[in-house]
């Protein structure tokens, strides 16, 4: 394994990650609602997980990624009142809090689905998009709808632990009482920056006039007769709040304390804030040891949304001859912390940068020759330094046509290109292959029994002896490979 130091949401510093099992890594990453088709500033998101798993699993270790699909309890508006006088405009508002109607059923009535054929829609959409966006998928995909006892169990211990309230209306999440129970602070997650949202959510007019407290969140919501999507449960027919489906899902497959959680940052108030507070009031323990946060995608210097017509889909990408592809290579040329501007012009500039990189690695499959080690090593170690210091993906990518323009031999170039693809993910040809022998590779199958059973030092020698014999082993998530080299 590598060092890899990450940026931590929750003490807004860069720290050496140190997983708690060694090299295995817990990683959960909040998935979309799937309400409609995905735009791409939600794509930045995913993709964010698919390189960190990518990352994480080409420096060593070994990722358990999970994801979930938020299909219930994932409501808009804060006033049902306003939602009245919207009705009555013909326009709803897209935004997601906490109180309202629930986009997954605004959308069944609109397209006469029921609002589980409509998440089993546009699940199936995201798919589809996310194959062609070269996406890892999780080890672990979860609906929200699925999980509903697990959910109730997780409830009942925060009812227990006595941090939970009932109205007529909602059971709610007693942040007071959490606050003088654990002596945590609730709002380390959101910081400063985040006072404008903490402020709003305190003004807010609420229709439950029962609420101690305005930051109180919903656990699970009651006397809503015509929702769609309803359970029994011991406080009474109805449906799971947005958080909790996340901290179930996530120690339901993963344990009570994971590696990393990550999500946009978008997420950061009143999400995860709330992921937090319930995860570790129920399980009396940190849930979560590093948060990642993304930053959002604006569209020509514009905040996205549908009513502003600029929610582009892979499809609208698509329409423009334009290749998934190229959205991913654009993603990479902006730090995932760093706000990001799309503008069509650019995402055209991704594509001929792309289309020329693929000409140049299939160029470089056709010359003949042999690795350089020493030329290998030297960008190879560049770029895991690049991506293992939180995942420094425009340098990385900086490097690589560095390393294209330098004077390498073309063998170790094409070597090293396919490498780097490993994160990258732009489906490079990789027609060259090289036939490694069988005592090569009896050897290397020698050396992956000794990692597994921890004898890192025999593993360590045969490593050497494979090295001497004019060949590298490499480590990966599906056990490992052999280059060639001079």
């Amino acid at each position: 394994m590598k060092k890899v130091f990450l940026y931590n949401t929750l003490t807004r510093k860069i720290e050496k990650f140190k997983p708690l099992e060694p090299p295995k890594v817990r990683f959960y990453g909040c998935g979309p609602t799937v309400y409609a088709r995905q735009h791409i500033g939600n794509y930045r998101t995913l993709l964010l997980y698919d390189f960190i798993v990518r990352s994480l699993n080409f420096l060593g270790y070994k990722v358990k990624f999970v994801m979930n699909y938020t299909d219930v309890g994932h409501l808009t508006m804060t006033e049902l009142k306003k939602i009245e006088t919207e009705k009555k405009l013909g326009k709803i508002e897209d935004t997601d809090t906490e109180e309202g109607i629930d986009k997954l059923e605004k959308q069944a009535k609109k397209e006469g689905l029921s609002a589980y054929q409509i998440a089993a829609k546009y699940i199936k959409a995201c798919e589809n998009d996310l194959r062609k966006l070269a996406f890892t998928f999780p080890t672990v995909s979860c609906r929200a709808s699925d999980y509903i006892p697990q959910q109730i169990k997780f409830i009942k211990k925060l009812e227990k632990r006595g941090l939970t309230y009932k109205t007529k209306n909602a059971l709610y999440f007693n942040v007071k009482k959490y606050i003088e129970k654990t002596g945590h602070n609730y709002f380390q997650l959101a910081g400063n920056r985040f006072n404008k949202q903490l402020v709003a959510v305190r003004n807010e007019v609420n229709e439950d006039k029962e609420k101690k407290d305005p930051v109180d969140f919903r656990l699970w919501q009651l006397n809503q007769p015509k929702h769609a999507m309803q359970w029994d449960s011991p406080w009474g027919k109805g449906f799971p709040g947005w958080h909790i489906e996340c901290s179930t899902m996530a120690t339901a497959n993963l344990g009570k304390t994971i590696d990393i959680h990550a999500g946009g940052a978008n997420l950061i108030f009143p999400h995860h804030t709330n992921e937090i507070a319930q995860s570790e009031g129920a399980n009396n323990q940190k849930f979560v040891n590093y948060w990642i946060h993304g930053a959002d995608l604006k569209v020509y210097g514009k905040k996205m949304g549908k009513s502003l017509g600029n929610a582009y889909t892979i499809t609208d990408i698509e329409k423009q001859s334009i290749k998934p592809a190229a959205l991913r290579y654009l993603y990479l040329q902006t730090h995932y912390r760093q706000p990001m501007n799309f503008t069509w012009e650019s995402l055209q500039a991704a594509q001929e940068g792309l289309k020329k990189l693929k000409e140049i690695v299939n160029q470089l499959a056709k010359e003949k020759g042999k690795i350089n080690k020493k030329q290998f090593n030297s960008y190879h170690n560049k770029f895991i330094k690049y991506v293992g210091y939180d995942f420094q993906f425009p340098q990385a990518l900086a490097l690589t046509w560095q390393m294209i323009k330098s004077k390498i031999s073309a063998p170790t170039k094409y070597q090293l290109l396919l490498e780097f693809n490993k994160i990258f993910g732009l489906d490079f040809s990789q027609s060259k292959k090289i036939k490694i022998p069988p005592n090569i590779v009896k050897l290397a199958e020698k050396r992956e029994f000794f990692r597994k059973v921890k004898r890192f030092d025999r593993a360590d020698e045969i490593r050497k002896q494979i090295e001497k014999k004019g060949y590298l082993v490499k480590d990966d998530r599906q056990g490992y490979h052999l280059i060639k080299v001079d």
